[in-house]
Parts: structure tokens; C-alpha cells; sequence
């Protein structure tokens, strides 16, 4: 069964991913093709114009839904990300947003134990490290496996000792990466 944690960290992680993405052509329509000499062809056919001012203000609208629901995967309060959302609309102010948005994803699936680079995380990243029986190194499924050994990579499976947060202890044929009493990520070595 999959923890509740698990379905917050993968749409934690693909929300940081579109946005991203987003930000990226943003710059791209912003940045590099006004200076590129494109711009200025764009700009003085009337129909390219208006087509790129369109595109322009969607890829906007798409970086402001992103954030919002990337405050809603991180479970921000609601006026918070209203407020967010409005704030997206003033330059500066925006990026700043973006940028601390962007840290408390990374932040948050840093913490769940997920490498995160320059471009995110994929999914299946996510799902191999919030799997309970799944290979960190390969993704072999290691249900029933009770020797500590993945037969597919060789790699040592971690058994979770004791809760740091609640003092509960797994029973040995269970490989988890949560505690089932309380829902914490993180176990002191048995």
C-alpha cells in the first residue's frame, strides 16, 4: 500500500517539473528571441505580433497555475497562495515567489530522501524512493525478499531500525522506508 506521503511527493515533484518547464520558455520568448533579431521581425508583422503577445501572456498564466499548484502540493494555506498568485503578477516580486516556491519543493524531496537536479526529478525516481519494496538501485520488486540482498543488482537493502519520531520499531520481514505508526520518513540504523 502506498504511504499518503507518496502521492503529495510525486505531485510535489511534478508540479516542480512543469514549472520549470515553464519557466524555461518563458525566458526562452522574453529573453533570447527579442534579442535574437526574431523579435524584431515579430514584432513588425502585425499577425506574428499579436500571436507572440498571446503565447507570451499564456506561458505567464501557465508559471502562475504552476506555482499555485505547487502550493497546493506542498499543502500551503489557501490565502497564502492566493495571495502568491496576485503577487506572481508584479516582475520582481514574482521571480522572488518562483525562486522560494522552487527551494521548498527541492527542500521537501530532498527530505523524503530524492536527489533532485537542475531540472527536477522524474517520476520514477519519485516512485522507487517511496516505494516500501522497491530496489533504490534498480527497481526490483523485493516483496518477500528477506535477505537484505537485491537478486537482480546485488545492492544491500536498508532495514529501517527504530522511529525517531515515535519509537516504534519494524517488524524484520518488512522493508519500509515509513513508519506505520506514526507516517515518519526517517529510521535510525537497526
Amino acid at each position: 500500500m502506498a504511504h499518503d506521503s507518496d502521492c503529495d511527493l510525486r505531485c510535489v515533484a511534478r508540479c516542480q517539473r512543469l514549472l520549470i518547464w515553464c519557466i524555461l520558455l518563458e525566458l526562452l520568448g522574453n529573453c533570447v528571441v527579442p534579442m535574437s533579431g526574431i523579435g524584431s521581425r515579430l514584432l513588425s508583422t502585425p499577425g506574428l505580433s499579436i500571436g507572440f503577445l498571446v503565447c507570451t501572456l499564456a506561458l505567464h498564466v501557465c508559471v502562475i497555475v504552476g506555482v499555485v499548484s505547487l502550493m497546493r502540493a506542498l499543502r500551503r494555506n489557501i490565502v497564502w497562495i492566493v495571495l502568491c498568485g496576485f503577487a506572481m503578477l508584479m516582475p520582481l516580486l514574482g521571480l522572488l515567489i518562483l525562486l522560494s516556491i522552487n527551494s521548498q519543493a527541492t527542500r521537501h524531496l530532498r527530505e523524503a530522501g530524492i536527489k533532485v537536479g537542475f531540472m527536477g526529478v522524474s517520476d520514477e525516481v519519485v516512485r522507487r524512493a517511496t516505494s516500501a519494496n522497491i530496489c533504490q538501485s534498480c527497481g526490483y520488486d523485493l516483496t518477500g525478499n528477506e535477505s537484505g540482498v537485491c537478486p537482480e543488482c546485488g545492492t544491500a537493502v536498508a532495514r529501517p531500525g527504530t522511529c525517531r519520531a515515535c519509537g516504534w520499531k519494524p517488524r524484520d520481514n518488512i522493508i519500509s522506508r515509513y513508519c506505520e505508526r506514526c507516517g515518519a520518513a526517517q529510521f535510525d540504523a537497526g
